[in-house]
């Protein structure tokens, strides 16, 4: 069997992936027609003919570079991406924190006792405030 394979624009390692893949005789009949298919389909990638050797390694989550057939190299996460993460993290810290408050001020509030709910709010407020000092250390 012969093949067309498409594959994505170099990523920041210099790997490209397959993102879609034709058939000779199935999808067109001569590998120029699908030459021409695929770059109008698909105009920013690049185009291989293979035997099927390729087509086989890139669905194990393998990567083409320099004509070859590599492990796909993981990518690091960007600055941005590290932030946003990092506030999800610290936001999902202290919902799990006013959970846990909320159930306790509920109590303290159905049997009255006025003591428990304000160290439970003064409790609420210094872990909004350490929630908003870690957020702008994070931020910058």
């Amino acid at each position: 069997m012969k093949f067309l394979i498409v594959l994505s624009k170099e990523n920041v390692n210099g790997e490209r992936t397959k993102v879609t893949s034709y058939l000779l005789g199935v999808h067109k009949k001569s590998m120029k027609d699908l030459l021409e298919l695929a770059k109008t389909e698909y105009p920013d990638c690049y185009y291989i003919e293979d035997d099927g050797t390729i087509f086989d390694a890139l669905i194990q989550d393998k990567a083409y570079k320099d004509g070859k057939v590599v492990d796909l190299t993981p990518i690091p996460p960007t600055e941005s991406e590290i932030k946003v993460q990092s506030v999800e993290e610290i936001k999902n810290k202290y919902n799990v924190l006013d959970e846990a408050l909320k159930d306790k001020i509920l109590t303290a509030t159905l049997t009255g006792n006025q003591a428990v709910i304000e160290k439970l709010q003064n409790e609420y407020k210094q872990n909004m405030l350490n929630m908003a000092k870690e957020l702008k250390a994070v931020k910058g």
